[in-house]
């Protein structure tokens, strides 16, 4: 993951995890059974031979919409890591400096310098664009 030719990580979001979880979204209200391996590699960003793997320690036969969580939830890449963390402090309708530097592994003090600068304590989750912009890579 070459983040550093991103401005900032607002940037690096919109381009590489903001699809990724759109694509998950829609397949997963889409494709309710037989989700191929292949497919859920790429969302996951983890090879096929881990999606095999974790299907067969978890004994899962078909990937479909209700156990393609439960994949995620063992893989080990970034994308499953933000979710697992998500998952973790979910439902949260607003986040604090410590929340966002805990999902997206970023420096807490970026994140706390972005909260000073706003002057805000939480921040909605709606509105975490604010924050995303002003963290540099």
């Amino acid at each position: 993951m070459q983040i550093n030719k991103y401005p900032n990580f607002w940037n690096y979001y919109i381009k590489n995890i903001s699809p990724r979880l759109e694509q998950i979204d829609i397949l997963l209200k889409t494709q309710s059974c037989n989700i191929s391996k292949k497919t859920v590699s790429i969302l996951l960003d983890i090879s096929e031979y881990d999606v095999e793997t974790i299907m067969f320690n978890k004994n899962i036969k078909y990937i479909t919409s209700e156990n393609f969580f439960s994949i995620m939830l063992s893989g080990k890449s970034y994308i499953c890591n933000i979710l697992k963390k998500e998952f973790k402090k979910s439902p949260k309708k607003k986040y604090t400096a410590e929340d966002i530097s805990y999902i997206y592994n970023i420096d807490y003090n970026k994140i706390k310098n972005a909260f000073n600068f706003l002057n805000i304590k939480t921040i909605p989750s709606d509105s975490i664009k604010a924050i995303f912009i002003q963290i540099p890579l």
